[in-house]
């Protein structure tokens, strides 16, 4: 049986202690002492390993194990059981057939966690029809949650109206929806899009304005969108924003940077129909992925049932490393713009999704 452990900073030491007794368990963290973590990260990433893994199941610690407890229970496939006493070990295993174990560093003691630990490891669940049952009933509940739809966004950055339509002409055939990058070279170095663009009709175009005054742009061109999406580190009023893009029967998202924190988007989240992360530092085709971002997209999943969009440098290999983290639309740049074989390209891309 695989075991999986994580903490944050007030499980970090019972779980130190505990790695000596759990010599097999893979800890994925925290690696170090740390009074600032957060443990959504610990968690998730706990629960995703378990989900993925069968017959694995998970350890968490935080300072009452109830934060983590809450978090892995967002996650499909996991029954994370806040765990005292013996007895509760026994039943979380036998009755709900729980497969992450959460402890407080707090309140329980070394002898004591490892006693729950082990009735944990060596209890098996119940096979009698009710407890399957009930199972069932959960697994059902989950399904409800998100129903994902995937997509592969081509993206067009242009410095003229000629560029732009030499751009669309090579993909124009091959897709329903472009994603529009507007620039100003401020907010990024680079310029695109930046004139009266001419959009051909028949296609859903989405503009994901990486610029330093969004609402002005956003009165004067919205008319030629259909979801506009602006980077939030430059939206000096959101809830304006949001309204006014609303006003207009528009979808309006925000774009996080990769080194901004979910922790601004928490306001506004349940108003806005969808998120794109940037997955590299922006501005331009071909730049470098940062993997770390990762972790990002599977906090952000578990609070946000809407579209999770990810941009920058998607390739298969990255796209199927989002994909399995929570997001369902991929927007791609140079992986079909510079692409020999457009159609071949994107099939690529679309067989990662399946």
């Amino acid at each position: 049986m695989k075991i999986f452990i994580g903490s944050d900073h007030g499980g970090f030491k019972l779980k130190s202690r505990l790695k000596g007794y759990l010599k097999n368990s893979k800890d994925l963290g925290a690696l170090r002492y740390k009074k600032t973590d957060d443990y959504p990260i610990y968690a998730v990433r706990v629960a995703k390993h378990v989900a993925k893994n069968k017959n694995s199941v998970g350890i968490l610690i935080c300072s009452s194990g109830q934060g983590v407890g809450i978090v892995a229970n967002k996650i499909k496939g996991i029954r994370a059981a806040v765990v005292e006493t013996i007895r509760d070990a026994k039943l979380a295993r036998e009755d709900e057939d729980c497969n992450i174990l959460c402890l407080s560093g707090r309140h329980t003691s070394l002898e004591k966690s490892k006693k729950i630990i082990n009735v944990f490891l060596n209890t098996k669940p119940k096979t009698m029809k009710k407890y399957k049952r009930r199972i069932n009933e959960i697994t059902k509940l989950e399904e409800g949650n998100f129903n994902k739809t995937y997509k592969i966004v081509p993206t067009v950055i242009a410095k003229n109206q000629k560029e732009f339509d030499e751009r669309f002409k090579r993909i124009k055939g091959f897709t329903n929806i472009l994603q529009i990058d507007i620039m100003d070279g401020k907010f990024v170095k680079n310029k695109s899009d930046w004139f009266n663009i001419k959009l051909p009709s028949g296609k859903i175009y989405e503009a994901h304005l990486m610029i330093n005054n969004p609402e002005e742009w956003v009165k004067k061109n919205y008319s030629k969108y259909d979801i506009i999406i602006a980077n939030l580190e430059r939206i000096k009023d959101p809830d304006s924003f949001i309204k006014f893009v609303k006003s207009k029967k528009k979808k309006v998202g925000f774009a996080l940077n990769p080194e901004t924190s979910l922790l601004k988007l928490l306001p506004y989240h349940n108003d806005i129909d969808r998120v794109l992360i940037l997955t590299v530092h922006p501005g331009m085709y071909g730049a470098k992925f940062l993997p770390e971002v990762v972790t990002k997209i599977e906090m952000l999943r578990v609070f946000f049932d809407k579209d999770i969009e990810i941009d920058g440098s998607m390739n298969p290999k990255n796209i199927k490393l989002c994909k399995e983290a929570g997001a369902n639309i991929f927007s791609v740049g140079s992986f079909i713009q510079d692409s020999k074989n457009i159609p071949q390209a994107i099939k690529k891309l679309k067989d990662i999704l399946r």
